[in-house]
């Protein structure tokens, strides 16, 4: 992969690849999580729908038609330290269509998008405003729509740190929104921040970097990029909410005081699997599968927060119940009394997972990118090899460290 710097803080990342037929283009711009929210999620609407030299949403249609089904979108990605302003194109290898100029026409899709939009005196064109805050009210009234993201977001703000700054923002946050706020932060975002361009496919570094330094024109920055942490909330909370429902939900929200670079990181991902983030691990198979006493149970390893979050959704009396059969499985790995088979079958499920992972254009960008954050090369090899050294002693050691910090609870409302 061929690194060239189009300015400081700027780069562009070349990964030549034969093995898909399309050719992916991205671009990261990443802001401090502190810049987050409200406004980052509507400008990110606003650059998805139409750009000042393609005003009309048809016209955009026409274009991707022309380039033979070519997809584009924007999207905000939040991890630890930062939020991710993500543009990605995808457009068929010109190679299949006889078409040579069509990585340039891709080229010049993600310049129109990124760094011409649609302004009117110097704001974004109002209606296209208007209507970007209400895609905002749409997403997050869409993500609050069910019970596990209710009580996910309400133990996220309870826990703080990074995490309670990557919570949905509120109705009045995106209502108080100006158009002013959006065209500030994107000023930022083009003049202040880390940009990073990959381009994936079968193409001539060569060309690539003759394209983008062609068309794509960086100040110089002084930008840092961090994205990982471990997190650390003083003392222990717990919350009960009540809503008319169907069933309960649960957050448990641990500590595991361990960042991405640290020895131990492999560890904490095996162990995660065995807990409760796969269908093979000890929630499951025990709670779930043998005893019946939950609809749906699992762990997710927020591996750039240093936080382990258990979630179920039960009957109101089972909730106590399973918080103890919950506390029991965790003891089972801090004892070592879990099954080899278990252990190696969990190895193996997550080296399969990743090996099967490089068959996506976005899996093989997103190793790359966080190479580039990291430093070093983080791939999927490299991986695999670590797992392969993990011991039973390492899981024993990575659960030891897990310190609950926050149970949050939404309730079935009981009828008077």
């Amino acid at each position: 992969m061929q690194r060239v710097e189009l300015s400081k803080n700027v780069n562009l990342h070349v990964h030549p690849c034969k093995k898909f037929k399309d050719v992916t283009m991205e671009m990261n711009c990443a802001l401090p999580i502190e810049e987050t929210g409200a406004t980052s999620l509507v400008l990110a609407f606003l650059l998805d729908d139409v750009c000042n030299s393609i005003r009309l949403k048809q016209e955009v249609a026409k274009i991707c038609d022309d380039l033979y089904g070519a997809e584009f979108e924007v999207n905000e990605v939040s991890k630890g330290f930062s939020g991710i302003l993500k543009f990605t194109i995808r457009c068929i290898d010109g190679r299949y269509v006889s078409e040579k100029d069509l990585l340039e026409k891709q080229v010049f899709l993600m310049h129109a998008f990124m760094m011409d939009p649609y302004f009117v005196d110097g704001l974004f064109y109002g209606p296209l405003f208007e209507e970007g805050k209400k895609k905002a009210l749409t997403a997050i009234s869409m993500a609050l729509d069910d019970a596990p993201s209710v009580v996910l977001e309400e133990a996220m703000a309870l826990y703080g740190s990074t995490l309670a700054k990557r919570c949905l923002p509120s109705v009045d946050d995106v209502m108080a929104v100006t158009n002013e706020d959006v065209v500030a932060l994107y000023q930022k975002c083009m003049r202040e921040c880390c940009i990073d361009f990959f381009v994936l496919g079968n193409v001539v570094e060569d060309e690539v970097v003759r394209l983008f330094q062609k068309m794509f024109v960086f100040e110089d920055r002084d930008a840092s990029l961090k994205m990982y942490t471990a997190s650390h909330k003083e003392g222990y909370v717990e919350k009960v909410m009540e809503k008319k429902l169907s069933q309960s939900s649960v957050c448990l929200l641990y500590e595991d005081g361990i960042a991405y670079t640290d020895e131990d990181v492999v560890a904490l991902m095996l162990m995660n699997g065995m807990l409760g983030g796969l269908p093979t691990s000890l929630l499951f198979q025990v709670i779930r599968e043998e005893k019946s006493l939950c609809y749906t149970i699992g762990s997710e390893n927020y591996i750039y927060d240093g936080v382990i979050q258990i979630g179920y959704e039960c009957e109101k009396k089972q909730i106590e119940p399973i918080f103890a059969l919950v506390q029991e499985q965790i003891a089972v790995l801090q004892k070592g009394k879990f099954s080899e088979e278990l252990f190696e079958m969990t190895k193996k499920m997550y080296k399969s997972s990743w090996r099967g992972s490089s068959d996506f254009a976005s899996s093989m960008i997103w190793d790359d990118y966080r190479s580039r954050i990291l430093g070093y090369e983080d791939s999927i090899e490299t991986m695999c090899k670590k797992m392969d050294a993990v011991t039973r002693e390492d899981v024993m050691r990575v659960s030891q460290r897990l310190v609950l910090k926050v149970k949050c609870m939404l309730v079935e409302k009981e009828e008077l």
